[in-house]
C-alpha cells in the first residue's frame, strides 16, 4: 500500500472520528437542552396566584406547544374545566379561546372567552379579553403552590385481571371474572386516571407515540373527536375535547369471544355496550346474530356528550332479542322501536330510564314504540318514578322544570297491565285503550294529547278513577317531544286547545279526590249519555247525578253554582276564568255547601263569597295550591264574625310556614 493511500485512509478515519465526536457532543448538548427544557416546563406546574388578584391558574402540564390549565375565580370560588393554550411565538406566549368559560365569567355584558398566558422568569401573566378583543383583565401571578392532590390510578393493572375497577369506571368481565373492557371518564376531578401513560392532560400526538397511527377517526361535533387506536390485541377508543385533550378512554382486549363489531361491543351474541355517537340523527342496526341486550348496553353517563344539540338515535329491536333490565337505564335521547311479534314487556325492563340529573339543559327524552302484537305489560315495565317521590312533584319536574319524559307510543294495543306498568310515563291519549276492556285504570300516568282539539275516553269497564290516576299534558308542557316544530314552545297558545275533553264512560261510578290533576288548563269532563252517576249542565260543568257534588267547571258567560251543591271537589273551580264572565262576576258559594276540598282554591281567578256557615275542609293543600293562594290577587270573603273560624278550619292540620300562613290569612276577609 502506497504512502499516499495510507495518508488518505488516515485522513478519512480522522474526519469520521471528528464527525462522531461532534455528533455525540451535539447529541449530548441537545439532550441536555431538552432535559433542561423539560425541567423548566415541569417547574411551572402548580397553582399560581398573587395577592389582590381575582384569578388563580392551576397549570397541570407545559410543553413547547401547549399549556394545560384551569382558571380559578377566587371571589366566587369557581373553577373551570381544563383548557389548552397553544404557543403563539418564541417568547413563551400561549393563546387560548375558552368558549365554556362563559358559564363562569362575565363583564358588563361581555363574556371573557379569549386570553393569553405569558411565561416569564418567576412570573406568569394572564390576560383575559372579550369576544370583541377588549382586554378586561390583566394579572401577574408570582406565587406558586403545589398542585391539588389527586388519586393517581393507572388502569393498566385492571385489564385482564379479576379486580374490581374504581367506582366511577365501567367494566365488563369474562366468565372467569377478568376485565376485558374498561371505560373511564378522564374529567373526574377527584381522580387522575391513565392508560399506558395517557391521562387527562394528553394530546393526540401523545397517543400516537404510544399506540401508533389511529385506526379510525370521527369528528362527532365541533367540540369532540373520537379516535380508535389498535395495539396488538388491545383497542383504545379515545374522546378528545375541543382543546385536543383526552376526555374519556375505553380500552378492551379483543379475543375470539369478545369483539368490537361496528359501533357495538359484543360478548358472543350479547350486546354489552353501544359505542357509537350520540350527537347525530342515526339509525342503529344491531348485529344480525344479536340475542340479548345486556344491562347498561345503552346507558350514557352524564358527561359532555349530553346536550341540546344531540341527535335522535333510532333502534329497531326484533322480538327474539332479550332485553335485560337496565339495558336502557339513563339512555338519554333515543327512539326504541319494538318490532312486531313481541307480546310481553317483562318486569322493570324500561324502568327508570332517565337520570335524576336530567334537566332543561339536557332536554333529552326517550320514545318507545310498542308493536301491535303487544298484549301485556308486567309490573313496573315502564315505571319512571322513585318510590320516595310524590306524584305532584314528579309532574312538576316534567312540566314546570321541563325534565325529560319517557313517551310510550301505541299503548292502546295492550290488553293487560300489571301494577305501576306505566307509572310516570307519558302516553299519547288519542289511541290509548283503543277498544280496551280494562276494569282498572293504570295509576300515575301522563296523557299527552297531540292535537289541539282531542277527546280522551276512559275505558268502558273502569268503575273508579283513583287519586293520582293521570295528568293531561299540553304541547307547551313537553314541547321538546315535538322536535323541530317551530310552532310549539313554552308560550304556545290557542283557544282551540281548551276544547280537549275527557269522555267518561257510562259505567264509571266514582271519581276520587285528586284523580285528575290539572296542568296548564283543566280539560272538560263529559259524562256518559246514559250515566247513572254523573251529569253536565249546559256549560259543561260536571256534577253528580243528583247535582250535590261539583267535580269540575269550564268557561262560562255567567258564574253560577247551583244551590243544590253540598260538596265542592279539589280543583273544581279551576275551569272558571273571571275575565270571561259578564261584568267580572264573583264566585258565590251557596249556603248549602257543607264540604269543600282545600285544593278547590287552586288558581281561582275571581273573588269568592261564602253565603253560609264555615264548611268542613278536607284533603291536604298541595304545594301548588298554597303557592297560588300566596300570589292570588283576589280575596275570599266570609260572613262577618266567621273569619276566625274559617281560617282555623282551613289551616287545621296543615303544615305551613308562619310566613305562608300570614299570606293565606291576608286573602280572607269579612263582609
Amino acid at each position: 500500500m502506497s504512502e499516499r493511500i495510507k495518508r488518505l485512509i488516515i485522513m478519512v478515519a480522522g474526519a469520521v472520528f471528528l464527525s462522531l465526536i461532534c455528533f455525540f457532543l451535539g447529541d449530548f448538548s441537545m439532550n441536555k437542552n431538552i432535559e433542561e427544557m423539560r425541567k423548566y416546563y415541569n417547574s411551572i406546574e402548580g397553582v399560581w396566584s398573587a395577592a389582590d388578584t381575582e384569578y388563580k391558574l392551576e397549570i397541570r402540564r407545559v410543553t413547547s406547544a401547549h399549556v394545560v390549565f384551569s382558571i380559578w375565580d377566587k371571589a366566587n370560588e369557581v373553577k373551570t374545566d381544563f383548557f389548552s393554550a397553544t404557543v403563539e411565538d418564541e417568547e413563551n406566549r400561549y393563546r387560548f379561546s375558552a368558549g365554556s368559560m362563559t358559564d363562569y365569567f362575565g363583564d358588563d355584558g361581555y363574556y371573557k372567552k379569549d386570553g393569553i398566558i405569558s411565561l416569564q422568569e418567576g412570573v406568569i401573566q394572564l390576560q383575559l379579553t372579550t369576544t370583541g378583543g377588549k382586554t378586561v383583565s390583566t394579572v401577574k401571578l408570582t406565587k406558586k403552590e403545589p398542585l391539588p392532590k389527586k388519586n393517581k390510578i393507572s388502569l393498566d393493572s385492571y385489564l385482564n385481571q379479576a379486580a374490581k375497577v374504581p367506582d366511577s369506571c365501567i367494566s365488563f368481565q369474562d366468565s372467569e371474572g377478568r376485565n376485558w373492557f374498561i371505560h373511564a371518564e378522564m374529567t373526574k376531578d377527584k381522580y387522575e386516571y391513565s392508560f399506558d401513560g395517557i391521562n387527562r392532560y394528553s394530546f393526540e400526538t401523545d397517543c400516537e407515540s404510544r399506540w401508533g397511527e389511529n385506526h379510525e377517526s370521527t369528528q362527532i361535533n365541533p367540540q369532540y373527536k373520537q379516535v380508535v387506536y389498535r395495539k396488538e390485541n388491545q383497542v383504545f377508543t379515545v374522546l378528545f375535547d375541543q382543546y385536543g385533550l383526552v376526555s374519556q378512554i375505553e380500552c378492551m382486549s379483543e379475543t375470539e369471544n369478545n369483539k368490537r363489531e361496528g359501533d357495538f361491543l359484543m360478548y358472543g351474541d350479547t350486546v354489552m355496550k353501544y359505542l357509537g355517537s350520540y350527537q347525530k340523527d342515526t339509525k342503529i342496526s344491531l348485529p344480525e346474530h344479536t340475542k340479548k341486550l345486556a344491562s347498561g348496553a345503552f346507558s350514557v353517563s352524564n358527561d359532555v356528550n349530553q346536550n341540546k344539540g344531540m341527535g335522535e338515535l333510532t333502534i329497531d329491536i326484533p322480538p327474539n332479542v332479550e332485553i335485560e333490565k337496565g339495558a336502557f337505564a339513563n339512555c338519554k335521547r333515543l327512539h326504541i322501536r319494538l318490532l312486531n311479534g313481541r307480546k310481553v314487556i317483562e318486569e322493570g325492563t324500561f324502568a327508570h330510564l332517565l337520570s335524576d340529573e336530567a334537566t332543561e339543559a339536557t332536554s333529552n327524552w326517550v320514545r318507545i314504540s310498542l308493536p301491535t302484537s303487544i298484549q301485556r305489560l308486567e309490573r313496573d315495565a315502564f315505571n319512571q318514578m322513585d318510590a320516595a317521590q310524590s306524584w305532584p312533584d314528579y309532574v312538576k319536574g316534567i312540566t314546570q322544570h321541563k325534565k325529560s319524559p319517557v313517551v310510550v307510543e301505541n299503548a292502546g294495543y295492550v290488553k293487560e297491565m300489571e301494577e305501576n306498568a306505566l307509572c310516570g310515563a307519558v302516553v299519547e291519549g288519542a289511541d290509548l285503550y283503543r277498544g280496551n276492556m280494562m276494569t282498572t285504570f293504570p295509576k300515575h300516568i301522563l296523557i299527552y294529547m297531540k292535537t289541539q282539539s282531542s277527546r280522551f275516553c276512559i275505558p268502558k269497564k273502569v268503575k273508579k278513577l283513583k287519586k293520582g290516576d293521570f295528568v293531561f299534558l299540553h304541547n307547551s308542557d313537553i314541547g321538546f317531544v315535538e322536535q323541530g316544530d317551530s310552532n310549539i314552545g313554552s308560550d304556545w297558545y290557542d283557544d282551540d286547545w281548551f276544547e280537549s275533553t275527557i269522555k267518561l264512560s257510562d259505567e264509571l261510578e266514582e271519581i276520587e279526590e285528586d284523580s285528575i290533576l290539572p296542568n296548564g288548563e283543566m280539560p272538560i269532563l263529559i259524562a256518559g249519555e246514559n250515566s247513572d252517576f254523573f251529569v253536565n249542565n249546559k256549560d259543561d260543568w260536571l256534577f253528580s247525578k243528583d247535582m250535590t257534588e261539583l267535580y269540575a267547571t269550564a268557561f262560562s258567560d255567567r258564574i253560577k253554582i247551583p244551590d243544590s251543591v253540598k260538596n265542592i271537589h279539589g280543583y273544581a273551580l279551576y275551569g272558571i276564568d273571571g275575565d270571561y264572565a259578564i261584568d267580572g262576576e264573583n264566585i258565590v258559594i251557596p249556603a248549602g255547601v257543607q264540604k269543600m276540598s282545600r285544593n278547590a282554591f287552586y288558581k281561582v281567578s275571581s273573588d269568592i263569597y261564602f253565603e253560609g256557615a264555615v264548611p268542613e275542609f278536607y284533603g291536604d293543600f298541595s304545594e301548588d295550591t298554597l303557592a297560588e293562594m300566596e300570589q292570588m290577587s283576589k280575596s275570599i270573603y266570609v260572613k262577618r264574625g266567621m273569619k276566625r273560624d274559617f281560617i282555623h278550619a282551613l289551616l287545621k292540620g296543615q303544615k305551613v310556614t308562619e310566613e305562608r300562613r300570614k299570606e293565606v290569612e291576608s286573602k280572607i276577609k269579612g263582609y
